[in-house]
């Protein structure tokens, strides 16, 4: 769907940076600010900033910034359509499209009616868990056998379903909602003129997606006698694909550890729904589920939204350690750090957890974390039962064959040195059959060193010191410096109307419009800002805030961002007052121009200098020597105007 500029721009307007953050975060006021806890990066020490005043966050610590929809896109892990559409329904905004995207209107209401009937049968289901005596006999006795508490089962909205035809068709079409409704959203079939539930006699296990809201249903069948029609099917029956339901692309429990998982960097994959349950009794929240699929590179690439860490716990078996294996190839192409933990043969977490207690399985997958290399060389030669070098080089080519998968070339360098100390064979020989599989040819890959050797023999230049930071005058610097001042005070009182009734964002933009930024940020914003101002718009932070450009709103954040202000209990408590510096913002401004202005002038100064002392003829001299009297002449101007003083 393609959302009307209107929606986006409503949205803009009434979202409150502070209630938005607030849902998701507890904030405490200091200053004119709210403080909080960074949810994109672990610290103790808040330095994650919202002011409510500007509207956007700022974190001093990882350097996260944005509006209220960007907050929405790095929280939750969504697209910007899906942030405006969160937005909107929170504050009661009508949604429309655009004219491009009228067509698509009808699927969007199409998908709120699936999500609506979906909550309805969740909620249908969890009353029927808890106060229907058939889910007393049979549900309620395996919750409790697999110790999975209400608490944990009231968290993730189990249910159960009636070990009857038409339960919950009925129920449906007693409240309205329509046949083909109910077939699009997966919950009863249609067969010629018979129509019946899917789900019968089961423990029902809603799916979210990782807004939470209800999309499909996983379900475990109850025995509950001989001539039950529950037990007449697979033990685990899942929604068919739908609308807002492709299998291949969600995680069980993604929304409910998101958080957790952002906080830590890091999260257990495990197979199934009540394995998740099982890490969640065990105070474990960063864990997520590929639920009866084989993981797949859109599950992953909705993991890697929130982690650069995975820790595969997969069952036992042969077919739990078959789905290690696959799935650690696919992680580490995407770029991440991919662990594995081999549970005792036979168990998977839940029974496992059942069995040892929630403080030794604590303990087992703190400790027993193995990097692949470990867990596939160990598995791989305890299986074979000779262990004699042919073995040993079928085991190492497919570890190998696991290091090509990673696009990182350093870490591949990495792993492969760990291969060779792991199997006592040289790094050499690894080196080349790592770039054979990638059908490179050795000598490609010696190039390719011999290319490295020689560029860490060079000297470095001039211009860079060892740790390649390139260098930076501090006349350089100054000018950088006080650019960023004036792009802090446009965009803060931008609006401020001078004493001739012109806006002050005007009178900036018109004093440096013949002046080049030197700052890449700067230049990049002040021409954004001028703009704006070209096309007789208002120019302020809102209009950054309001740009499709994700890089405008950053920079902007940047420059207006501070990470301390003057408490309020200076006046109130302690009686001192200062004086804002928005009572005075034209001669403010006034002066930090002059003071760019002059460090230009002053740069001027010292290149016209670097070019005297080169070889020149007597009129080229003369010229230069012109120049530089008028550059001292404007430099002793502008320090006249600052009260300044300037050697001359």
């Amino acid at each position: 769907m393609i959302i009307s500029q209107e929606t986006i721009q409503a949205v803009q307007r009434v979202a409150r940076i502070e209630e938005v953050v607030a849902d998701f975060l507890p904030l405490k006021k200091k200053g004119q600010n709210f403080w909080a806890c960074c949810p994109f990066h672990h610290e103790k020490t808040p330095s994650f900033s919202v002011s409510s005043e500007k509207g956007f966050y700022k974190c001093f610590g990882c350097d996260a910034a944005g509006d209220a929809i960007t907050f929405v896109q790095q929280i939750e892990g969504t697209s910007f359509v899906e942030a405006i559409t969160y937005l909107a329904q929170r504050y009661g905004i009508p949604i429309t499209s655009s004219q491009e995207g009228t067509q698509d209107l009808q699927g969007y209401r199409t998908q709120e009616s699936l999500y609506i009937l979906l909550n309805l049968a969740k909620n249908y289901y969890i009353d029927l868990l808890w106060h229907h005596r058939e889910a007393a006999k049979v549900a309620l006795p395996y919750l409790q056998e697999r110790a999975i508490s209400p608490e944990i089962a009231k968290k993730f909205e189990l249910g159960y379903s009636l070990d009857q035809w038409d339960g919950f068709y009925k129920f449906a079409i007693k409240k309205g909602v329509s046949l083909d409704l109910l077939v699009a959203a997966g919950l009863v079939i249609q067969n010629g003129t018979k129509v019946y539930d899917r789900f019968r006699g089961r423990l029902m296990f809603p799916i979210h997606n990782s807004n939470g809201q209800p999309v499909a249903f996983g379900a475990r069948h109850m025995a509950i006698s001989p001539l039950s029609n529950a037990v007449d099917g697979p033990k685990y029956l899942n929604s068919s694909e739908t609308v807002v339901y492709q299998k291949g692309r969600l995680l069980y429990g993604l929304a409910f550890a998101k958080q957790a998982i952002k906080q830590t960097n890091h999260c257990y994959l495990v197979e199934g729904y009540t394995d998740v349950l099982a890490f969640h009794k065990a105070g474990v929240q960063e864990v997520v589920a590929s639920a009866g699929t084989a993981l797949t590179e859109t599950q992953i690439d909705a993991l890697s939204r929130f982690t650069t860490k995975v820790t595969l716990v997969f069952d036992g078996d042969q077919a739990g350690i078959q789905a290690a294996f696959r799935g650690i190839d696919k992680l580490l192409a995407k770029g991440l750090e991919v662990n594995v933990i081999w549970l005792p043969s036979g168990e998977d977490p839940d029974s496992y957890l059942c069995k040892v207690g929630v403080d030794a399985f604590n303990h087992y997958i703190r400790c027993f974390a193995q990097d692949f290399i470990t867990f596939k060389a160990g598995f791989l030669l305890n299986q074979s039962v000779e262990q004699g070098p042919v073995e040993q080089a079928k085991v190492i080519r497919e570890i190998v064959q696991s290091i090509v998968a990673i696009p990182d070339e350093i870490q591949a360098t990495l792993f492969l040195k760990k291969c060779s100390k792991r199997f006592a064979i040289e790094e050499e020989l690894l080196f080349t059959t790592y770039h054979a599989l990638r059908h490179q040819t050795t000598a490609v890959w010696q190039q390719k060193r011999i290319g490295a050797s020689h560029y860490g023999r060079q000297k470095s230049s001039p211009y860079v010191d060892p740790k390649n930071i390139p260098f930076t005058s501090k006349l350089t610097a100054s000018i950088e410096a006080y650019e960023r001042e004036i792009m802090r005070i446009l965009l803060t009182y931008g609006a401020t109307k001078l004493s001739e009734g012109q806006p002050l964002y005007a009178y900036i933009l018109l004093e440096l419009d013949d002046v080049t930024f030197r700052s890449a940020d700067c230049k990049v914003l002040f021409d954004y800002c001028k703009a704006v101002f070209n096309k007789g718009d208002l120019v302020d932070m809102q209009c950054c805030l309001d740009s499709t450009e994700e890089s405008i709103k950053k920079i902007a954040i940047d420059v207006t961002a501070l990470p301390h202000d003057i408490s309020e209990a200076w006046i109130k408590k302690y009686g001192i007052y200062t004086i804002e510096e928005g009572q005075n913002v034209q001669r403010m401004s006034l002066e930090v121009i002059l003071r760019l202005k002059i460090r230009l002038v002053q740069e001027l100064i010292e290149e016209n200098r670097a070019a005297l002392k080169e070889e020149l003829s007597e009129a080229e001299e003369a010229r230069l020597l012109q120049v530089h009297q008028l550059l001292k002449h404007s430099e002793c101007s502008i320090a006249k105007q600052l009260g300044t003083v300037v050697a001359q």
